[in-house]
């Protein structure tokens, strides 16, 4: 994988790099979570990585949606508690 700075990432490898890392996380919750507030079980695992809490130069991108993963993770968990 080619690593970029936040100067010459190209719109194509950002938005990839997003709908793979973070917006997927989305809507494959969105798909299967009715089903298993139905049955009442189920787990949910969200893969981050240490780059969830540390930024480097020319993984600033990749770090971002990582903590953005983090984040939809730690909602979610709040969010699942209402039902």
């Amino acid at each position: 994988m080619k690593w970029y700075t936040i100067l010459d990432a190209p719109e194509s490898y950002l938005r990839k790099l997003f709908d793979v890392n973070t917006i997927s996380h989305w809507f494959t919750v969105q798909e299967f979570l009715p089903d298993m507030l139905k049955a009442k079980k189920g787990h949910i695992v969200t893969v981050c990585s240490m780059a969830s809490f540390i930024s480097l130069a020319k993984i600033n991108a990749y770090s971002a949606t990582k903590a953005a993963a983090l984040a939809f993770h730690e909602g979610l968990l709040h969010s699942l508690r209402i039902f």
